[in-house]
C-alpha cells in the first residue's frame, strides 16, 4: 500500500439528527460553522461534489493552530493523540 495525495477536501459540519441543534455558535450550522460548543459535536463531511476525495480509508489529526508540519509526530500541537487532550 503506498501514499498518494488527496485532492479534495474534509468540511466540518454539525449532525442535528444526530446532537440535536444549538451546537454551532456561528453562520449556517450545516454550511458554514466554524465555531461549535464542544469537540463532540463537530463532524465531517465530503463537501461538494468538486471537493469530494473519494471512497477510501483516511486518518485526520487534529492540531492546534500552528502546528507541525508532520500530523504523524506526536509533538506538542498535534491535539489528536491521547496524551495532549
Amino acid at each position: 500500500m503506498f501514499n498518494t495525495p488527496v485532492t479534495g477536501a474534509a468540511f466540518t459540519t454539525v449532525n442535528e439528527t444526530v446532537d440535536g441543534t444549538g451546537h454551532c455558535l456561528n453562520g449556517n450550522p450545516t454550511v458554514n460553522c466554524n465555531i461549535y460548543d464542544g469537540k463532540t459535536f463537530v463532524w465531517l463531511n465530503g463537501g461538494p461534489s468538486v471537493a469530494y476525495v473519494g471512497d477510501g480509508a483516511y486518518f485526520f489529526a487534529v492540531l492546534a493552530p500552528g502546528g507541525q508540519a508532520d500530523p504523524n509526530d506526536g509533538a506538542g500541537k498535534n491535539l489528536s493523540d491521547d496524551f495532549d487532550a
